[in-house]
């Protein structure tokens, strides 16, 4: 049963992804400054340079947007949606004026206490990216929890476009996700891990009504 609602809570805020098979999406990465996030916090300051934000709901389920803000702008936008009221929260947002990549610690090595304490305590976990990519619309499903990781994709393919088509790629190819130390693999089943693409997340700001309508269905 929470399975479906997590699936569900998905498919609501992304109702109007357009599932394809399609392969070869070219990715724009850059290297880390800090390797965790106590190295990160010994340079920047929190409610300075960056914020956390955390909702404890009693919900199994556990949403991430690790890097908000102006890191991977739009993805926390898009976790607070999927989230609701319901499902647990945890957000990291970049606040910097400038050079905001620097605050990105990757998923695998994201050590912030309150958010391994929120994944500890999780059964299921769904995080929220964003890839340099602005010549495609798409999503890319990864995650450990490779049933959910399925489902979530499955039902995305089959739903209706009312609106223009997007890509759903899974398996995730160029962001598998499925590493234990991932943070959205340590809840205790795992989780699913949804990566936008810049052009993706670009037509999410542009129609901020459709995010409120998938989000509220």
């Amino acid at each position: 049963m929470l399975i479906k609602i997590l699936i569900s809570s998905v498919v609501a805020i992304m109702a109007f992804f357009h599932g394809s098979s399609k392969s070869g999406v070219q990715v724009a990465q850059a290297i880390d400054r800090f390797a965790t996030y106590a190295e990160l916090a010994r340079v920047y300051r929190e409610g300075i340079d960056y914020s956390i934000e955390t909702a404890g709901r009693g919900s199994k389920a556990l949403v991430l947007a690790i890097h908000g803000g102006r890191i991977e702008w739009m993805s926390a936008d898009l976790a607070r949606a999927i989230a609701g009221t319901d499902l647990n929260l945890y957000i990291f947002e970049g606040m910097k004026p400038a050079d905001n990549w620097e605050l990105h610690v990757t998923s695998e090595n994201f050590d912030e206490p309150r958010a391994l304490a929120m994944a500890a305590d999780a059964w299921w976990g769904i995080s929220v990216h964003g890839f340099a990519n602005a010549n495609v619309s798409v999503v890319c499903v990864g995650g450990g929890n490779t049933d959910l990781a399925s489902e979530v994709a499955r039902h995305l393919r089959k739903v209706a476009v009312d609106r223009r088509p997007f890509e759903v790629h899974y398996p995730c190819a160029i962001f598998a996700g499925k590493r234990p130390t991932n943070i959205v693999n340590r809840p205790r089943e795992g989780g699913v891990q949804l990566e936008l693409s810049t052009r993706l997340r670009s037509d999410l700001e542009s129609e901020p009504l459709l995010l409120l309508e998938m989000a509220g269905a």
